[in-house]
């Protein structure tokens, strides 16, 4: 890992941290399970997410 990198975490931590589980119910939601679990979508904490409910 190189020094951006690093520091780009170190900062955003808590940003990364808090948007997992948003990322996790988007991806199981409008993918296969089989894609899901890739989890090729990430989806930040401060996204309002819609639809049809």
């Amino acid at each position: 890992m190189n020094e951006y990198t690093k520091h780009f975490i170190r900062e955003n931590i808590v940003k990364i941290l808090l948007s997992i589980p948003k990322t996790v119910i988007f991806n199981f939601k409008v993918l296969p399970v089989k894609s899901a679990i890739k989890m090729p979508f990430i989806v930040s904490y401060n996204v309002k997410l819609g639809g049809d409910t």
